[in-house]
């Protein structure tokens, strides 16, 4: 779940991915579109930006539990 993950980050109630793997993989596509759509004659730059997450309580496979929800639930047994 993308509300308890080390890579998401919360602003104004939101959540974002910053997980550089999964950034990556999506530059990948969008390289690759612009490729396939046979732009020859220009030179493109794409840099890509977290944009807030649709759905924050699913989870992905690069999903890690962030430090701060392990260090609250280590922190319920003592």
């Amino acid at each position: 779940m993308c509300v308890n993950c080390a890579h998401s980050k919360e602003e104004d109630e939101q959540y974002f991915c910053h997980n550089e793997e999964n950034m990556n993989n999506a530059l990948q596509k969008v390289n690759e579109a612009i490729k396939n759509a046979g732009v020859e004659a220009y030179k493109v730059e794409v840099s890509l930006q977290p944009v807030a997450l649709k759905k924050p309580t699913l989870k992905c496979g690069k999903w890690e539990l962030s430090e701060d929800v392990l260090a609250e639930v280590k922190g319920l047994f003592k």
